[in-house]
């Protein structure tokens, strides 16, 4: 499975109701570049989430993802 679906937070979707109810789905591959650009270069959650156009719910969980991708990635290449 190379894609992973991001879906809204819990306090966003009974903010949005049913409007906004949508899943974005995203490589693996984008989320790690994501988490890592973030990283690098951004201060706050709030700016990488408009840079990307992005909740800050969703960006949460992109970076969260992606840096448990990262963790993943790096466990195996020290075995």
């Amino acid at each position: 499975m190379n894609d992973i679906q991001v879906s809204a937070c819990t306090e966003e979707f009974k903010r949005t109701k049913s409007k906004n109810n949508m899943k974005i789905t995203i490589s693996r591959r984008m989320l790690l570049q994501m988490y890592l650009d973030y990283f690098n270069n951004f201060l706050s959650v709030s700016r990488f989430a408009e840079y990307y156009g992005l909740s800050e719910c969703k960006a949460i969980k992109v970076i969260s993802i992606g840096r448990e991708l990262l963790d993943t990635a790096t466990t195996s290449w020290n075995n």
